[in-house]
């Protein structure tokens, strides 16, 4: 029940608020006012929406690379990997260092025709700034001189857009499980 409360000098009112949720993200205030036991007449109406996190945007345009060179590992197209790398970029390994987008490029080709499987699980992802670092797991059976190998590996990505505001891989280190 509602308390009447002195609106004017001659008028008392009466105030209802009535909340509807409209969806997960939106919810609508509906409030209304009877002045001296009349009809119930709208005051406002408002609809509140929750307010967007700009770094799930981010999250889903890196995840989006992630699939993107993924895609290209079953496609069997490994220089196209190379693509989601900043020019500068390097990887990091514990007997491999590769510096620049041709030496990433050719890192990448010696799989060409000797990729099998590739998974990459994403086990942290922090977004700040226009940065991002993003750790997981990744394993890729390969073959190498006819014989299969198996690279299971922890890995850091550092990624950065680029002027285009496209997310690329600046660096990747990884070390074995």
């Amino acid at each position: 029940m509602t308390t009447p409360f002195s609106l004017s000098k001659d008028t008392t009112a009466v105030r209802r608020l009535t909340f509807y949720n409209l969806s997960s993200e939106k919810v609508r205030q509906h409030g209304e006012i009877s002045k001296n036991n009349g009809k119930w007449q709208t005051e406002y109406d408002l609809d509140y929406r929750r307010k967007k996190n700009p770094n799930i945007d981010f999250e889903i345009a890196l995840k989006a690379q992630n699939d993107l060179m993924l895609t290209h590992f079953k496609n069997n197209e490994m220089e196209k990997i190379a693509e989601v790398y900043a020019d500068t970029a390097r990887i990091v390994g514990s007997k491999v260092e590769v510096n620049g987008k041709e030496a990433i490029k050719k890192y990448w080709r010696q799989l060409q025709d000797n990729g099998m499987t590739w998974d990459n699980e994403i086990t942290s992802l922090v977004i700040n700034d226009g940065m991002a670092v993003q750790t997981g797991i990744s394993r890729l059976v390969y073959l190498q001189k006819r014989q299969r190998m198996v690279s299971n590996v922890k890995y850091t990505l550092f990624w950065k857009k680029d002027r285009k505001g496209v997310w690329k891989i600046n660096i990747y280190h990884y070390s074995p499980l």
